[in-house]
């Protein structure tokens, strides 16, 4: 159960770690929580109903936990870089 749970949020992590990247959703908390709500449920779901039991094991969690950290970090040194080129 632990697992199940920690590769959905990983998931959910993921996408709006990709999706704050992509369309600059860093000021709007709200619509990230909504987004990281839909995600992580949609894969709740999914590991529930339609894939096979134990289909991600921990790995699967783990990088996908570093790829949102890599992101997160592109995400702020983005930001950074343009506000330190807009001055």
């Amino acid at each position: 159960m632990f697992v199940h749970l920690f590769v959905a949020i990983s998931f959910a992590s993921l996408l709006t770690a990709m999706l704050a990247f992509r369309f600059e959703l860093g000021k709007r908390p709200v619509l990230l929580a909504s987004y990281f709500t839909f995600f992580a449920s949609l894969e709740m779901a999914a590991e529930t109903y339609v894939l096979p039991p134990e289909v991600f094991g921990p790995e699967v969690g783990i990088v996908l936990t570093v790829l949102t950290a890599l992101f997160i970090a592109a995400t702020f040194g983005a930001r950074r870089v343009f506000r330190d080129g807009d001055a």
